[in-house]
């Protein structure tokens, strides 16, 4: 209980500077309908928060869109090309470092091209496993892509990242914990008070292939926070990004 009430009396330091908290959240991995990100889409769809879903293209299952296109609460974005690693360090990287810009961006056309089905998509990059080498922030400019959303940075001209995963991953994936997460959640909410950058937002990761019981159950318990619900906004990508979905175009 602790942790929720610390996080009541932080968001009502909010209140009083009569500000509210700007929050967005990212699912990754998505490739298919699968009970998984259905059961996910469903649960949180009574909260109608808006969710922007990192979608891997190859690979995709066709049937994704249909299921997505009806939910104009949830935007498109593209994860990568095949979110296979590389194999070339010891951190898991989608592209190598000796990839040329043009290489990268040459898979990244294609894995956009591959999105044209959904109607809500975003031309923003989402790289798997946060990884954005030089090569790859020149390999999405050279795409087209106007957007690109990582981990743990301050907002800025077309990026924004996410802050607090659910999960923790060593040894294997797993519900991080209430008491972290809400401490990491306050924490985040302290700094941008104190720093009175109010506007930037906080966004929440998660990834429903990977998610446990305790990781559902937390995540029904932090939607249905009544000081979070009253005090803090759920933002839109589109809004965050200031893009419009690019249904139907072949490129970004």
């Amino acid at each position: 209980m602790l942790g929720w009430l610390l996080l009541a009396a932080e968001l009502g330091r909010w209140d009083r500077c009569g500000r509210r908290p700007q929050l967005w959240w990212r699912d990754d991995d998505a490739q298919a309908a699968t009970p998984a990100l259905l059961r996910l889409i469903d649960e949180t769809a009574a909260d109608a928060v808006p969710m922007a879903l990192a979608v891997i293209p190859e690979g995709l299952c066709p049937s994704l869109a249909a299921h997505l296109n009806s939910r104009p609460r949830i935007s498109v974005m593209q994860h990568g090309a095949d979110h296979r690693d590389c194999g070339a360090f010891e951190r898991p990287s989608q592209f190598s470092g000796d990839a040329t810009p043009d290489q990268v961006a040459a898979r990244l056309r294609r894995g956009w091209a591959l999105l044209e089905g959904f109607e809500h998509r975003l031309a923003v990059y989402v790289p798997p496993w946060n990884d954005l080498k030089p090569n790859v922030v020149q390999g999405v400019e050279a795409a087209g892509l106007r957007g690109v959303s990582g981990w743990a940075g301050w907002a800025g001209r077309r990026r924004v990242d996410a802050h607090l995963d659910l999960l923790r991953w060593q040894p294997a994936p797993r519900f991080v914990g209430r008491a972290r997460f809400l401490r990491r959640l306050r924490r985040a909410l302290a700094a941008r008070r104190i720093a009175q950058r109010w506007d930037q937002p906080i966004g929440l990761l998660t990834h429903h292939l990977n998610h446990d019981d305790a990781a559902w159950a937390f995540l029904k318990a932090l939607l249905a926070f009544r000081p979070l619900r009253r005090s803090a906004q759920w933002r839109a990508a589109d809004e965050l990004f200031d893009l419009k979905p690019a249904a139907g175009q072949a490129q970004p």
